[in-house]
């Protein structure tokens, strides 16, 4: 299958994110499990999202024009805000529990 090159570097790119979303996501979950469900969709979004937010907020702290997301203080970086989702989604899923129960 040929691809433009436009085409191919944002699959590789996609496939880079799913890549390191997953293993943020079974970081986070390795350090932090718990009894929600754990799908390997599930794994990767949560990888993602929490990557999304702590590369966000990294990005802020450290102003620099070359960032390489993908490094070692990136993965610390990601792996430290997944968990602080994987907490409030816990969080939200206790109360939303707690209120359908009375």
């Amino acid at each position: 299958m040929d691809l433009t090159q436009s085409a191919q570097n944002w699959v590789n790119v996609a496939l880079l994110w799913i890549g390191f979303g997953l293993v943020v996501g079974l970081v986070a979950r390795s350090l932090f499990p718990g009894e929600e469900p754990k799908g390997a969709l599930g794994t990767v979004a949560l990888g993602i999202g929490g990557s999304c937010v702590g590369l966000f907020l990294l990005s802020l702290i450290w102003q620099t024009e070359h960032f390489n997301p993908i490094g070692p203080m990136g993965f610390f970086t990601s792996v430290l805000a997944t968990l602080g989702v994987l907490i409030v989604f816990r969080f939200s899923l206790a109360l939303w529990k707690r209120q359908t129960v009375r």
